[in-house]
């Protein structure tokens, strides 16, 4: 099959929320920006042959649109989001301290 020179880019398709992200939500954590259905939504590209780029991991844990030297606010530890789209506090325990394995 041919493949076309276009990237199709999913950046926020990822759904996967690892183990030390579930347990530093607060319980009244709402992922509101996740697009739990994409992946679903665009799954005909490769048969048509188009290359796709999808993130395997939740936007929240880390976004990957962000520009990592870009100026930084308060709702981002570096590329991952402090509080959703509506303001409201994601996590307990900032990411900065967690020990991921």
């Amino acid at each position: 099959m041919n493949r076309f020179p276009v990237v199709f880019d999913l950046p926020h398709s990822g759904t996967t929320i690892i183990a030390e992200m579930a347990d530093a939500l607060l319980p009244t954590a709402v992922l509101a920006n996740t697009d739990w259905f994409l992946r679903e939504l665009y799954d005909f590209l490769p048969g048509l042959g188009f290359t796709v780029l999808e993130n395997s991991l939740n936007r929240y844990l880390i976004n990957p649109n962000r520009d990592p030297n870009e100026g930084l606010t308060g709702d981002y530890y570096h590329l991952v989001y402090a509080k959703n789209t509506f303001g409201h506090a994601l996590y307990q325990t900032p990411p900065a301290s967690w020990k991921i394995n």
